[in-house]
């Protein structure tokens, strides 16, 4: 840590003014931010403040979301550093097949840090939680600022992460910060805008601007940013957008093979399916409005885009995920919606990528005039009496919702998917075979083979953070 005698005068640090202006020092240095120090600053703080064993800690955890805490003073002087026992294992090259299809390596298309990345990615992890249901506030709200003086500075631009967490914590300070704190900060003139004079985007953006990064930079090989955008729309029940984010959730995690290192997508994807879904098709069932999503078919097009995913996810893995605990919250979701509600939906089945051969029918019938504007000649089929029974059903089908079945599990399925009666016996079967999970097959290899053959490098410990 070279030149440390010059931020001597910033200790001791008791308050996250404090730790933000030493931030901001280091970001508009000339030099490269201290990771070390950094690290030992908000690792303190965390620690202090989220140890729940600690006798300062006087609340009452059974009725509090979010708790507040007097801020620790970190000195000038204790703080040592203890591997985990993987430091063996750093650098090490990912094996062949791995890095293509494996979630934990987001297929070759991984956030790729320079330095002040790097510090994105520490202040990204911090970690608030005191218990799985509370959070400690002033945690929380330093690593909002952190975050903030980040984005301002472009350093968050494709860090799809990173901008789903200050999504997440901006709205969190929305609803439990309290307008004191607000008003007593100096950062006050900043909370609402940037260096530039313009307006900070809201949590909603935020989310919106990840997805963006990642198509932009990762080739959408990035799930959460879509989950981040997913609960947003569900905490303030907007369902039908909800089910459009999970189902490119789905779009997305279909490109991978699940192994049991993706313990923490694998929480998400669980938690989505078989709490969220189900909790709200409850409460949408038990109503009576026009316009509920159970009467959309463009919100049925949806869940079966998020299911067939989970099952796309799952084909070619040696791991099953659809258990019958999945399975039957996805049977009673699905057998939620009317048949016809479901029979609206035009469903393509292409498992292996070949087009099914109903899928002919939806090419677009538009042509352009010579000003290049669109003719939609089946928008209105009331004037076009010369239309052929061919064009008339091309247009009906262009006015369904459409999805495309990627799993054979998924396009198994059909036929009892656009049934009158759903057969929810057969569905459940269906969707727990093992017989319809292709698992690849391990190549085997002679004697010879072996004994000359080096064996291939080991793939990477299980992260402990969802982190990326």
């Amino acid at each position: 840590m070279s030149g440390l005698a010059e931020l001597k005068h910033y200790f001791p640090i008791d308050s996250i003014q404090k730790v933000c202006d030493l931030f901001e020092e280091q970001l508009r240095s000339e030099n490269e931010p201290d990771l070390a120090l950094f690290s030992i600053i908000i690792g303190a703080v965390e620690n202090n403040l989220t140890n729940v064993k600690s006798s300062e800690k006087d609340v009452n955890l059974a009725t509090n979301k979010f708790v507040k805490m007097k801020f620790p003073s970190i000195e000038w002087e204790e703080v040592t550093w203890h591997g985990k026992g993987n430091e063996d294992k750093r650098g090490r090259a990912v094996g062949d097949g791995v890095l293509a299809h494996s979630w934990l390596y987001v297929a070759g298309k991984p956030v790729v840090c320079t330095r002040v990345m790097e510090l994105a990615a520490l202040v990204s992890s911090i970690n608030p939680a005191l218990t799985p249901t509370i959070d400690v506030h002033e945690v929380a709200q330093m690593q909002h600022k952190l975050l903030w003086l980040l984005y301002d500075n472009g350093h968050l631009d494709a860090y799809p992460m990173a901008l789903g967490n200050l999504g997440d914590l901006d709205e969190y300070m929305k609803i439990s910060n309290c307008t004191d704190d607000i008003d007593k900060n100096p950062f006050k003139d900043d909370i609402a805008n940037t260096p530039n004079s313009t307006q900070r985007p809201d949590a909603a953006a935020l989310y919106a601007q990840a997805i963006r990064s990642s198509r932009t930079y990762y080739e959408d090989r990035h799930v959460y940013p879509y989950t981040f955008q997913g609960g947003y729309y569900h905490r303030h029940k907007m369902y039908k957008e909800a089910f459009h984010a999970w189902a490119c959730a789905g779009d997305v995690i279909r490109h991978y093979n699940y192994s049991r290192d993706d313990e923490e997508i694998y929480k998400e994807f669980s938690e989505i399916a078989n709490e969220l879904i189900p909790q709200l098709m409850k409460a949408e069932s038990s109503g009576h409005s026009a316009r509920s999503i159970l009467k959309d078919p463009e919100c049925f097009a949806s869940l079966l885009r998020f299911y067939d995913g989970i099952c796309k996810w799952e084909e070619g893995s040696q791991t099953p995920i659809l258990h019958i605990g999945w399975a039957k919250p996805l049977v009673s979701t699905i057998s939620k919606f009317d048949a016809e509600v479901r029979a609206q939906v035009f469903i393509i089945c292409s498992p292996d990528g070949v087009k099914d051969e109903d899928s002919k029918l939806i090419e677009p019938a538009v042509s352009c005039d010579k000003n290049g504007s669109n003719n939609d000649k089946w928008n209105n089929n009331s004037e076009n009496t010369e239309m052929s029974v061919r064009e008339q059903l091309t247009a009906a089908v262009n006015s369904r919702p459409r999805v495309t079945l990627y799993s054979h599990k998924m396009a198994a399925l059909k036929p009892l998917l656009l049934a009158e009666r759903l057969n929810t016996h057969a569905l459940q079967l269906q969707l727990t075979a093992q017989s319809q999970l292709q698992r690849p097959q391990a190549q085997k290899k002679n004697r010879d083979e072996d004994e000359h053959t080096p064996s291939g490098p080991t793939a990477r410990a299980k992260r402990a953070r969802r982190e990326r």
